[in-house]
C-alpha cells in the first residue's frame, strides 16, 4: 500500500516535489478521523423502500474506503426493487431491529431477524427484502482495502 508519507517521498526524489505536496496534503484532509455520530444528527434521505443513514463514506489511514450507514425498510420493501445489487467492496449487514429475508445469487432466500449479521464477498449478487408487517432497520459497513478491485492511486 502506497500511503500518502510514501507518495510525498517518492515524488521528492523524482523532482515532482510541489505537485506531490498539494496531492498528498489533499488526501491527509480527507482521511476519516475520529468522530462521533450521533443517530439524530446524521440527515435522513429517502430511498427506495424507505429511509438511509449515510454516517461515512471515506478513506482512512489504512482502508482505501470505509462507509457505514444505515437503511430502514418498511414491510414489503426492498432497497432494489429492480434488480438484485452487487457492489466492488467487502461488506457486512447488521439486523438491527425487525426482519429481513436475503437472497444470494440463485439460493433461496434465509430469514435474518434482528441482531443476525451476514458479510457479502465483493461481486456478491444479493437482494433484500423485509418480510414483515412492521419497520426493519438494518446497518451496511463497507470497505475497500488496498489490493481490491477499484483500488485508488494516491
Amino acid at each position: 500500500m502506497r500511503t500518502p508519507r510514501i507518495a510525498l517521498a517518492l515524488a521528492f526524489v523524482i523532482g515532482g516535489a510541489s505537485v506531490a505536496a498539494v496531492h498528498a496534503s489533499s488526501v491527509i484532509d480527507e482521511l476519516l478521523n475520529t468522530t462521533v455520530f450521533p443517530w439524530d444528527k446524521v440527515p435522513t434521505q429517502q430511498s427506495a423502500g424507505g429511509t438511509t443513514r449515510q454516517y461515512f463514506d471515506r478513506p482512512t489511514s489504512s482502508l482505501l474506503q470505509l462507509g457505514l450507514r444505515a437503511r430502514t425498510l418498511s414491510p414489503g420493501a426492498t432497497p432494489h426493487p429492480v434488480v438484485p445489487n452487487s457492489i466492488t467492496r467487502e461488506q457486512v449487514l447488521l439486523v438491527k431491529d425487525g426482519v429481513l429475508e436475503i437472497k444470494l445469487g440463485a439460493k433461496a432466500a434465509t430469514r435474518i431477524d434482528a441482531g443476525s449479521a451476514v458479510f457479502l464477498a465483493p461481486n456478491q449478487v444479493y437482494s433484500i427484502r423485509n418480510p414483515g408487517t412492521t419497520a426493519a432497520t438494518y446497518y451496511e459497513l463497507n470497505w475497500t482495502s488496498p489490493g481490491m478491485a477499484g483500488e485508488r492511486q494516491y
